[in-house]
């Protein structure tokens, strides 16, 4: 008798559904793989696929592409040596409307909110690089598209995608 033919005893049996059930099953088996797999590489924020740098020759930032909305975000901009110990940092009002800012370090010495955006001066050391980290809650989910400039200078366009 062939295994995979239809039987009506000792019970009625469907091969052709029973096969076609083993298929999707073996599809969802291999989805979820691939999920997890996005997941521990960072798709869904903290690992390497997250993990981001852009900027310009004048400013860098490292980022997570990819964070949660109920997790404390990083952006980490680092500035090239300059000869002039203050350095300007000036973020977009997309960034001050979906960001909460809850800690900058080191503190800047002053700080103005505008129509443009948020503008911070910081106190470095003339000729070294200066690192500037700022924490932040998303307020929102969604994609954001933040822009960056240093000391009044061109900027950049960096975006990050916060998920619910």
């Amino acid at each position: 008798m062939d295994e995979f033919a239809s039987r009506k005893y000792p019970i009625q049996e469907h091969i052709a559904f029973q096969r076609r059930t083993w298929v999707v099953e073996r599809i969802g088996w291999v989805a979820l793989v691939v999920i997890v797999l996005a997941a521990l590489l960072g798709l869904f924020g903290g690992g390497p696929l997250s993990r981001q740098t852009a900027g310009s020759d004048e400013m860098k930032v490292q980022y997570d592409r990819f964070q949660r909305v109920t997790k404390l975000a990083s952006f980490t901009f680092l500035f090239a040596p300059a000869a002039n110990a203050e350095r300007r940092l000036h973020l977009n009002r997309e960034f001050q409307d979906a960001f909460e800012i809850t800690g900058i370090f080191p503190t800047p010495l002053q700080s103005a909110f505008d129509d443009g955006g948020l503008g911070m001066t910081f106190s470095t050391e003339a000729n070294k690089e200066s690192q500037i980290v700022i924490w932040a809650h998303p307020r929102r989910y969604g994609s954001i598209n933040i822009d960056a400039r240093a000391d009044d200078g061109s900027g950049f366009n960096f975006r990050v995608f916060v998920y619910p």
